[in-house]
């Protein structure tokens, strides 16, 4: 039962990060809106579908996705601890990600015998992913662990999903960009 709530948990929170996504691209890019815009969420998702679709194969997107999120979902479980059940790691990952993706960019090997050089090719094509991913599996499980195991109180939990929230809306226009 705890897995299936921490999976709908996950589900929500994709469905508000998009949603908030949208009406962010919304207010920054019109300065009027119809009704129909205000309204209508969901051609946004099949837009966003179409992009995500174009930049990355299926199998990847999930695979990658849900490595990372489980990873993502891991960290508030091993511990009672107030730093890793905080934003703290998250904010590490969203700054040196983009770092070591650049790095690790600039040494890029195309053909190699190598599988470290063929794991450095997919950590830099989907690094984007995967700080999604971790993001989004880290904001569940915060969510989780603040709501069942009451391990952490109610401001430290809203000051962290809120830091969360906005790097990971973040994240999304590099995912979602073309």
């Amino acid at each position: 039962m705890n897995a299936f709530v921490l999976i709908l948990l996950y589900v929500v929170y994709v469905f508000l990060l998009v949603v908030v996504s949208y009406y962010v691209t919304l207010f920054t890019t019109k300065e009027e809106y119809t009704q129909e815009e205000l309204k209508n969420v969901f051609p946004f998702f099949s837009y966003t579908w179409e992009v995500v679709s174009s930049k990355y194969s299926l199998l990847s997107f999930f695979v990658i996705l849900v490595i990372s999120s489980v990873l993502g979902m891991i960290v508030p479980f091993i511990s009672k601890n107030w730093f890793l059940n905080s934003s703290i790691l998250f904010i590490v990952i969203f700054f040196t990600v983009p770092y070591l993706r650049n790095y690790f960019e600039d040494g890029m090997v195309t053909e190699s015998d190598n599988s470290l050089d063929t794991y450095a090719n997919i950590f830099v094509k989907h690094s984007d992913l995967i700080v999604l991913g971790f993001g989004i599996g880290l904001g569940s499980a915060l969510t989780y662990v603040w709501r069942n195991n009451v391990e952490i109180s109610t401001i430290w939990f809203l000051i962290n999903i809120i830091i969360v929230t906005i790097l990971l809306e973040f994240s999304l226009k590099t995912v979602f960009s073309k």
